[in-house]
């Protein structure tokens, strides 16, 4: 099981449409549970490539 990268402070930027803890867009934090594991590792490369821009 893949833990969610939730980090609880839940503020989504209206610039970047993006949560500023976690950086995730709202359907990747929505739809998190529902994932399969190959999508929430697809998301989890995601998060890191944003945290490099």
């Amino acid at each position: 099981m893949i833990k969610s990268p939730c980090v609880e402070k839940c503020e989504m930027n209206p610039h970047t449409k993006l949560c500023e803890g976690c950086l995730r867009n709202i359907e990747e934090i929505v739809n998190w549970s529902n994932l399969t594991d190959n999508q929430k590792n697809y998301v989890l490369k995601l998060i890191e490539k944003r945290k490099d821009a």
